[in-house]
């Protein structure tokens, strides 16, 4: 399924999700990099995401863990990909509230908790969106 247009998607690995962004520091006596000092969730002047491609993207983020997890294949949690991005998607639009989202989605606060789906450790289950702190509706709604 394609982005719809004017949005963008974002593919974050599980190690590059854990990985604080950096950049130069200042001063000679610095050292060579330091975290970037980034708001932690402020809105930006982005347009929205629309409700079906934030509902795409959460699914397909959480179907890529529950892939590097060992959760899909025969006898697993899932026995396909397909089999996870149908069940997975409904329990996402329901969650994400699609239907109550109609301004879309705030992009910024989505890739937060896109990040925080693919670092989750496979120890903890996120069969549901609310155990993961980036992700309430609330905060993902404009």
């Amino acid at each position: 399924m394609q982005p719809a247009s004017g949005t963008t998607v974002v593919r974050v690995s599980r190690s590059e999700a854990r990985q604080p962004e950096t950049q130069p520091a200042a001063g000679p006596n610095a050292s060579a990099t330091r975290p970037l000092d980034l708001p932690e969730s402020q809105p930006t002047s982005a347009p929205a995401m629309s409700p079906t491609a934030a509902v795409t993207a959460i699914t397909k983020a959480r179907c890529e863990r529950e892939l590097e997890c060992r959760n899909i294949g025969l006898g697993r949690k899932f026995n396909a990909i397909e089999n996870c991005m149908a069940e997975v998607g409904v329990d996402t639009r329901d969650e994400v509230g699609a239907e109550q989202c109609r301004a879309g989605h705030e992009p910024t606060r989505l890739d937060q908790c896109l990040r925080e789906i693919m670092s989750a450790d496979c120890s903890v289950p996120v069969d549901s969106l609310s155990r993961l702190l980036a992700c309430p509706r609330s905060a993902l709604c404009r």
